[in-house]
């Protein structure tokens, strides 16, 4: 029903290591960065998240992630990964 509505959209899947969400997101333009889909994500659908380290980094999403605060990243090695894909690289890490 999304690529009939002839709105640009992409798939956002949160996998926590025991549980896989799954969003089709408007966009809204043809190509969006990682965080904008994430804070679309929230809009839409109501998908938890937290941003840290200025808004640039990701540090929860669906309640899975690391410490409030300023610098998510500084407090812990974990860290939520980006791989891009949908294009003939296939998935790729960023």
């Amino acid at each position: 029903a999304a690529a009939a509505s002839g709105v640009p959209h992409a798939a956002l899947v949160v996998d926590t290591g025991s549980s896989v969400a799954t969003y089709c997101v408007a966009l809204g333009a043809s190509s969006i960065s990682g965080i904008a889909l994430v804070q679309k994500a929230g809009q839409q659908f109501g998908m938890t998240y937290r941003l840290g380290f200025g808004g640039q980094a990701v540090h929860m999403l669906t309640g899975v992630g690391g410490p409030s605060g300023a610098d998510c990243l500084n407090a812990q090695a974990q860290y939520w990964g980006y791989w891009p894909g949908g294009d003939a690289r296939g998935w790729t890490v960023s």
